[in-house]
This record gives structure tokens, sequence and C-alpha cells, in this order.
């Protein structure tokens, strides 16, 4: 399931783009067909109507058609059979009609979010904000010089994808798993670990190790610098890596 935090900025965003869109709409300059009189005697020439012309911003048209594929391409699949219409809308030309199809790909695509149609994609979402976020760990670990606490970064920045990863397998296992207390405090790494093994959502094997990743986390957030090093966070990351191939996350 979409997380709802991520779920409510995408239809916030979403919102934005449907009044814009109508806002480019209602601002447009409409000359309606008119019947332009030549004969002398009072009476109108059918072959003289002007026909009616509908004139907008294109830079505003093209700006908005931009930021609405940007935002759909993220929320619609390409193996969707709606992918179509979303790569014919990257085309669309500052034309009334078309106008009017792509404010109805957008209401469309907000409209199945809102009712839970796309939820599935928070696993996408999720996946690719987590390549990035470990790739940002593995540049940390590069970037720095050994014996200088340099895999320290890296080792929060892991140890947080991870309890990230560790809270959507719980959420999105059946029944789902609780992530916080009953005061609303959310449960610490371990105790989520322990939850997953309980179920027989990870093995034994798999939770030992990932008690280990913990408590590199907790040093490297703590201070404890000491407890850990270098070594075990450059196996830490693409251990991390290889668990979420395995399990979803």
């Amino acid at each position: 399931m979409m997380p709802k935090t991520v779920r409510d900025r995408y239809l916030a965003r979403l919102n934005d783009l449907i009044r814009e869109g109508e806002e480019i709409y209602r601002g447009a300059k409409v000359t309606p067909e008119q019947w332009v009189n030549l004969d002398p005697t009072g009476g109108l020439i059918p072959e003289q109507i002007s026909a009616r012309r509908f004139e907008m911003d294109d830079v505003r048209f093209m700006t908005w058609r931009t930021s609405c594929v940007s935002i759909i391409e993220q929320l619609v699949s390409p193996s969707s059979p709606n992918w179509n219409r979303v790569r014919n809308f990257a085309g669309y030309a500052a034309d009334e009609e078309l106008l009017k199809r792509g404010l109805a790909v957008v209401v469309a695509v907000r409209d199945e979010l809102e009712r839970g149609f796309l939820d599935g994609l928070g696993s996408h979402i999720e996946a690719a904000l987590t390549g990035d976020y470990m790739g940002q760990a593995e540049r940390l670990l590069g970037e720095g010089i050994p014996g200088q606490h340099d895999h320290v970064p890296a080792a929060v920045l892991a140890g947080a994808i991870l309890e990230r990863t560790l809270r959507m397998l719980c959420e999105n296992h059946s029944p789902p798993i609780p992530t916080m207390k009953r005061n609303d405090e959310p449960f610490a790494m371990n105790a989520l670990i322990d939850a997953l093994r309980k179920t027989d959502a990870i093995t034994e094997t798999w939770a030992k190790q990932l008690r280990a990743w913990a408590d590199i986390r907790n040093h490297a957030a703590h201070g404890r610098f000491d407890q850990f090093n270098r070594p075990q966070v450059e196996a830490m990351i693409p251990g991390i890596r290889r668990f979420i191939d395995e399990h979803g996350g």
C-alpha cells in the first residue's frame, strides 16, 4: 500500500494541476463563429461564416502539460493500458480539444489514486526512493577518507533505509503488523525484526543479520564509533540491497 503521506502529496499536486488546467481554459480568448453579411440586400451568405477561434496562453499550456506528464508518469506503470494516453498527452498541442483531453486524463488519475486503485504503485515508488538513497550511502563511502570515521554517515543512512523497509514489510503483511505503540511512539528496529520473525515473514538467519545491522545503525547514530568499523559498513550496504530484493521492500 502506498504510504498515506506519499499519496496525499500526489493528490495535492494533481488537484493543483487540475485547477491550473481549468484556469488556462477559462483564461482563453474565444471568438465565436459569426455570420458575415456581404449581401447589400441584407441577406446572409453561408460561405462567409467565420470559424470559432480559441486562443490560449501557449507557454502556460506547455508548462502545465509537462508538469502533468511528469507526475502521471510516476503513477501510471508502462505496463498499464492507460500508458499510451500518458504518452499521447506529452505531445498535445495548445488546442481546446486537447486541453480538455489532458484535463480528463489528470482527473481520471486523481480519482483512481483517491479511490485506492493506484496503491499498488507504492512499492514501485518506494523502490525508486530506496535505490536512490542506497546509491547515496555508497557514494558517501566512496568519497570518504578511510580512518576518519567517514563510514559513519553511510551507516546512519543505510540503517534508516533498512528501518523504512522493515516498517513497509510490516504494513504490507497480511494481517498488518503494528509499527507503532499505543502512545503513537514507533517501535524500534529490533521489535520490528522480532515481529516479522514471529510471523515467518523472514528467516532466523535474516533476523540475526538484521539485528546486527540495527546495532551498527544505533552505534553510528549515538556516537559509539568504536563499536563498528568501515568493513562492516561496506558489507552492510550490499547486504541491505539483497534483503530488499529478496523481500520486495
